[in-house]
């Protein structure tokens, strides 16, 4: 038997005992790139499903909203001021003043408020 076989397209193998060393490259981008692509892409992935899920359902809601105003407007049924959407009006906040505050929430040190609070739990639990 010989120490090389020929196999096909030319190309030949060779059982030699000198041991071979395998050295992997893992790029010039080191092992950490990976990672970080990864999440970086599944980021991505997850802010793109959340706007597509926030346009689809906005645009849902108006389909319909569009479909019954068209069909009520073929129907001939009038329109009433009842079903109109009113503009939403924003509360103005109104801050209290520090006289108001205190009258509220009056200083009181955390240990005696708790023995008030038990106290008065043992009052209500007697009564």
């Amino acid at each position: 038997m010989s120490a090389t076989s020929t196999l096909p397209f030319g190309s030949a193998t060779s059982t030699s005992s000198a041991p071979s060393s395998t050295t992997t490259n893992t790029g010039g981008d080191g092992p950490t790139s990976k990672p970080l692509l990864f999440f970086v892409a599944l980021g991505f992935g997850v802010v793109f499903t959340n706007l597509w899920i926030i346009v689809g359902v906005k645009y849902c809601f108006r389909y319909n909203q569009r479909n019954r105003a068209m069909l009520d407007a073929e129907t001939g049924q009038p329109i009433g001021m009842n079903n109109m959407p009113r503009p939403r009006r924003r509360r103005e906040k109104k801050l209290m003043s520090m006289d108001e505050v205190n009258e509220r929430f009056p200083l009181i040190k955390y240990k005696l408020w708790r023995i008030s609070r038990e106290t008065k739990d043992f009052l209500l639990l007697v009564a």
